[in-house]
């Protein structure tokens, strides 16, 4: 019964994630009312996914406890398993998604990083923007070793490139290719 449930819960959050990613990749930053700036987030079913791990996950797991009681050590070490697992896991993705923001504007880039805190990056201090394949996520790199990073599953990457390509040379956008061609758009270069 128990690899039932994991092949179900697998099936499910795998299904989630190419859902999430594709409306990541449909979706659009908001724009900021007052400075029309351009304002990038988590899409709002990552955020709401992260609430329900975090949440609603315990607390039915907490009735399904309730209704039927462990009868054994063995089941009980298995509940306080599963609740520090879902309290490992939810908590960064939690943690991640309602902190992280990415403010474009005409001076730079305002990152709101929920583990490196918040730094403004000028577009001329901008050195490097590349993309990390393995990691899923565009690098920001800035002088004095300052870096920022933008998930691939960020909606409307595309605006944000189209902003670091009004601003930054295709030669300090070059090792981010990878990251143009997952999000099908073309490399500055070879535009015509």
């Amino acid at each position: 019964m128990q690899q039932y449930i994991s092949a179900i819960v697998g099936v499910v959050v795998v299904t989630f994630l190419a859902i999430l990613m594709g409306a990541a990749q449909r979706g659009k930053p908001t724009t900021d009312r007052s400075t029309g700036f351009l304002v990038f987030r988590h899409h709002i079913l990552l955020r709401l996914f992260s609430l329900v791990a975090a949440f609603g996950i315990p607390l039915v797991l907490t009735a399904l406890v309730i209704a039927n009681p462990p009868e054994n050590q063995s089941d009980t070490i298995a509940i306080l398993g599963i609740y520090a697992m879902f309290g490992v896991l939810s908590a960064p993705l939690l943690w991640e998604s309602m902190r992280f923001a990415l403010v474009v504007s005409p001076e730079g880039l305002d990152c709101h990083s929920p583990w490196r805190g918040q730094q403004f990056i000028r577009w001329e201090e901008v050195e490097q923007v590349s993309y990390s394949s393995l990691l899923g996520w565009f690098v920001i790199r800035a002088d004095g070793g300052r870096k920022f990073r933008v998930s691939a599953m960020i909606p409307g990457l595309n605006a944000f490139l189209e902003a670091c390509e009004q601003r930054v040379s295709p030669a300090q956008l070059s090792r981010a290719k990878a990251g143009y061609t997952l999000l099908g758009r073309p490399f500055r270069e070879e535009k015509k």
